[in-house]
């Protein structure tokens, strides 16, 4: 009898609901083989007995959170066809110049999920083209998949040996999905990337330096380490101008009220890091033992403006009230080809004006860059001729030796096969969950609505 078999026999449905499921995970690691299931039984009974305490605010916002929503959707939907309109109408009377040199089925891919946001949309598309026009050397790794939405339209018709995110529950997310644009997934930190060195062709990392909150130089240092000598570096990322579209952050500026000026961009950019000039990115990369062979600016300030407070409110709603539908009039079925259409023509203007920016290398706030890793850097250079293989190259971020494959495998509450993953050096276990191992140093995971979610 299966574990999820044997809980719901004992305890019932209920169990699903258990606080205390991480304690599966415990067993994993431990390398147990579920002998104890009687006592895990009663801990979970216990657990399901004991009521929940949610704080009073948290209740008041999470049945008040609406009236918040639809007061700004009136201010996001008038901003964002004001800031649309200006590029609309150049997109109706420009070439084709966008739809000439893009995938089309990448682009409604792209659709398929940002259109929600079109804001954002805007921008991923053209960052889309840009990964499109760089090769999938392999083997390949992707750094960031998140929930794979942008990486499936990215790499469309094209496949990546692996694909690693910091979140678990996002790859669970992904792995449920229908295709896929990585072979393999894992979990891990940038900062401890849990594979050999010169392991991989090609690195992409699509927007995710501006979420890293320890410092970049450590990041840049792992992806050097695991790049091949020859092979390449290809991110995207905000741009040292990241703010200066901004009117009021430009009029502190002026007044060199500098202090003032840091407090309001970290409040109104929450998250956003790593924001550098060109010369300060190549010094960046040619530290850590790269070449720059594109570095490239996209968004320019005058599309910046105008798209950038509506894009606020975007994030606003997604993130302050996880509302991730605002213009789901607009996507339905009868709906979409119209709403389509005209994105597409205001996406014609954004790319019309940002092609023949007199002064686009000095205003983007978006770069697209290529680098690629000196042959004779670093103490492990030379070319490894071994082929990929994803279990073999995986190594523990605490010590770097080498890792065991799964073990002890066993059904979780919600279906899922959970095992265990050795180091072979400091015998540190770790868990693999549906085949995607994650091998961080120090969080800590357990099963809850369905969902594999961090707890301190």
């Amino acid at each position: 009898m299966g574990v999820r078999d044997y809980i719901l026999n004992n305890m019932g449905n209920d169990a699903r609901s258990a606080d205390s499921a991480e304690r599966l995970i415990s067993f994993a690691r431990d390398g147990s083989n579920f002998s104890n299931m009687p006592e895990l039984v009663r801990s979970l009974e216990m657990d399901r007995k004991t009521p929940k305490r949610t704080s009073m605010l948290f209740k008041v916002l999470k049945h008040t959170s609406f009236i918040f929503i639809f007061a700004l959707l009136p201010f996001y939907y008038l901003l964002t066809a004001l800031g649309f309109l200006p590029f609309f109408i150049i997109g109706v009377f420009s070439g084709k110049d966008y739809e000439e040199s893009v995938d089309r089925e990448s682009w409604d891919l792209l659709f398929q999920y940002w259109s929600k946001y079109p804001n954002s949309f805007i921008i991923k598309a053209i960052e889309a083209f840009y990964f499109r026009s760089e090769s999938v050397d392999s083997p390949s790794l992707e750094i960031g998949v998140y929930r794979g939405n942008t990486s499936r339209a990215v790499f469309h018709k094209k496949s990546l040996n692996a694909g690693m995110e910091f979140v678990p529950k996002h790859l669970f997310n992904y792995a449920s999905g229908v295709s896929f644009a990585h072979e393999r997934l894992l979990s891990g930190d940038i900062y401890d990337i849990p594979f050999e060195n010169n392991t991989f062709s090609s690195v992409f990392v699509i927007h995710s330096f501006d979420d890293i909150q320890r410092g970049i130089e450590g990041a840049l240092n792992e992806c050097s380490r695991v790049i091949l000598p020859g092979g390449k570096l290809v991110f995207s990322t905000y741009s040292g101008y990241f703010g200066k579209h901004n009117f009021l952050l430009r009029l502190l500026e002026f007044l060199r009220l500098r202090k003032l000026e840091g407090l309001f961009f970290r409040s109104i950019y929450i998250g956003t890091n790593n924001i550098f000039d060109k010369s300060k990115w190549c010094s960046l990369l040619e530290g850590n033992g790269f070449n720059v062979e594109r570095f490239i600016y996209f968004i320019p300030m005058s599309a910046a403006m105008l798209i950038d407070i509506p894009f606020r409110l975007e994030g606003y709603l997604m993130n302050l009230f996880s509302f991730h539908d605002a213009f789901f009039i607009f996507t339905r079925k009868y709906s979409a080809p119209l709403f389509k259409k005209m994105l597409m023509k205001t996406l014609r203007g954004v790319w019309f004006v940002s092609q023949r920016n007199k002064n686009y290398e000095k205003s983007g706030i978006n770069i697209f860059v290529v680098a690629r890793k000196k042959n004779d850097f670093g103490s492990n250079s030379g070319q490894r001729e071994v082929k990929f293989d994803f279990d073999n190259s995986l190594i523990c971020p605490v010590c770097k030796a080498e890792v065991m494959a799964s073990s002890d495998e066993a059904e979780t509450l919600s279906g899922s096969i959970v095992g265990t993953i050795v180091c072979k050096g400091c015998k540190k276990n770790y868990v693999s969950v549906s085949k995607i191992p994650i091998l961080l140093k120090t969080a800590s995971f357990c099963w809850k609505d369905k969902q594999m979610i961090e707890f301190s």
